[in-house]
Formats: structure tokens, C-alpha cells, sequence
């Protein structure tokens, strides 16, 4: 992972994110890197961003936090980062807090339009009352999150983070957000496989069918085009899962498998990332 600053894109962080920020030991600006923040570090940030965003609260109405999943809040590998963050937010704040779950499950489609039942449902959960505290959890949540921010919980404190920088809108950012991010460098995965492996000629890539696979596929063709010229690059994402796997199982010699991400196939069946 790479660190990469966001202090010009966005206006000077509030004292929300600053305080959150320091308290974690990173730079100030809406920016970071995944190292050197650890899951109970998340917890403290974001335990710091829910006390300062309802500092009249009282003892006796529970702070909300509203997690948006993803895919779910078992799919990997998103379950283990909101795991220990639910976890470590309810035992380490200050007061009690009302964790509220939502899945993003049309993440799995391309037509944004099966939003409209989520999208009113938290508008009514905001219309009762709004949450403290929101943080998306993946990158086709962090897109429906600031998608909709201004519609639905346009003062609320956002914390972003579990995800790539290239989901993130910069240009929506605002002085009450909070992001550690972290970038996937796609090149050191062609240069390490053919440093461990020199001989390989072939590489095929499993890959499913759903928007969110189709984005890095494109991005992975992009980041192995220099190693054109050695290797063939061979996704997977237009198989049945059960073809994958006979193809997997019949490569020919200087093969390699590159595991990208495995969501969803090409007949619209879900794959669960572990069993997969």
C-alpha cells in the first residue's frame, strides 16, 4: 500500500476528523495509509468522531452508527474489518451506542435503480432520527454513501475507510469526513509472480461478473500491460464457477493463477469469497 494526499483536493479537515486523525497518530488531511492504523485504531477513530458529533448526548439516548455493507455483513473480507470494528466501537466508547446494519446487496447488479427501497428506508431511519456517525464499509459502499450523502445525512460525520482510493470521490469530500485509504499495487503482483515464478508465460486471473470485479479487471489489464511481452494475460470472469475451476485444474505448464476477487459468476450465481 501506498500513501497518497488528499490535503489539496479537499477543504482543511473540522475538528472532527483533526482530533480523530492525531488521536491515531496520522497526518492530518484526509489521507492515509492502511499501515500504520490497526482495526482497534479504526475503532478509536471512529469512537472519537461519535463522541464529538453529538456532544450534548445523553447518558440515556445511545449514540447511532449506521454501517452500509457492501455485500453483507459476513462477505469476506469485508466481515473481518466491520467485525472488530462494531466490536471495539460498542466496548470502547464512552456511552452506549446503537449499531445499525444495512447491506448494499445490489451491488451485485449494475442498475443503480434497486437503491430506491435502501434509500428509502434510511431516509426514513434519518426523518426519526438521524445517525451520529455513518461509515460505508467497501468500495460500492463508499460510491452509494457519497452518492446519496446530501439526501440522506448531508451533516453527519462520514468515516471511510476498508477500501481502495480509487472508490472515493474526492470532489464530494467534506470537512466532516474522516478516510483512511489504501491503494492495491497491481504491478507488484505481475513482478512478484514472475520473480517467484520466471518461467511463467501464462497467467489467468479469476475474476467474477459483477460491477464492482468488472472495475478492477479493467484495472488489472491496465496495470499488466508493460508485461505484455512475457505473458498472457487470461481472465476468467466470462466462466461458470464450476468452469473456473476445470480450468484452473487443466493449465498448461508455466501457469499461474492470479485470485483476484470472486463476488459473483457469470450466470449471477454469489460466491462466497472463503469458499471460493
Amino acid at each position: 500500500m501506498t500513501s497518497q494526499n488528499y490535503e489539496d483536493a479537499v477543504p482543511a479537515p473540522s475538528k472532527y476528523s483533526q482530533l480523530a486523525i492525531r488521536t491515531a497518530n496520522l497526518p492530518v488531511g484526509f489521507v492515509t495509509r492502511l499501515p500504520p492504523i490497526s482495526w482497534w485504531g479504526w475503532a478509536c477513530l471512529g469512537t472519537l468522531l461519535l463522541t464529538l458529533a453529538a456532544p450534548g448526548a445523553s447518558a440515556a439516548s445511545p449514540q447511532r452508527v449506521l454501517l452500509i455493507h457492501s455485500f453483507g455483513r459476513d462477505f469476506a473480507p469485508y466481515n473481518h474489518f466491520s467485525g472488530v470494528l462494531r466490536t471495539e466501537l460498542v466496548s470502547e466508547a464512552s456511552g452506549s451506542v446503537d449499531v445499525v446494519e444495512v447491506s448494499l446487496d445490489t451491488a451485485r447488479v449494475a442498475d443503480t435503480a434497486p437503491e430506491g427501497p435502501l434509500v428509502d428506508y434510511l431516509a426514513a431511519l434519518s426523518a426519526s432520527r438521524p445517525p451520529d456517525l455513518v461509515i460505508p464499509v467497501g468500495g460500492p459502499a463508499v460510491r452509494f454513501a457519497q452518492r446519496h450523502r446530501q439526501g440522506l445525512f448531508p451533516h453527519t460525520p462520514l468515516l471511510i475507510g476498508g477500501t481502495d482510493e480509487r472508490h472515493i470521490q474526492r470532489a464530494t469530500l467534506t470537512t466532516n469526513d474522516a478516510v483512511v485509504a489504501g491503494r492495491i499495487q497491481l504491478p507488484r503482483v505481475a513482478q512478484t509472480i514472475l520473480q517467484v515464478l520466471p518461467q511463467t508465460t501464462n497467467v489467468v486471473v479469476v475474476v467474477g461478473a459483477s460491477p464492482l470485479e468488472t472495475f478492477w479487471l479493467t484495472e488489472i489489464r491496465d496495470a499488466w500491460q508493460p508485461f505484455t511481452n512475457r505473458v498472457s494475460l487470461q481472465p476468467l470472469n466470462e466462466l461458470a464457477f464450476a468452469e473456473m475451476l476445470k480450468r484452473c485444474a487443466a493449465l498448461p505448464p508455466r501457469s499461474a493463477i492470479f485470485y483476484a476477487l470472486m463476488i459473483m459468476d457469470v450466470e449471477g450465481i454469489p460466491q462466497w469469497e472463503e469458499g471460493a
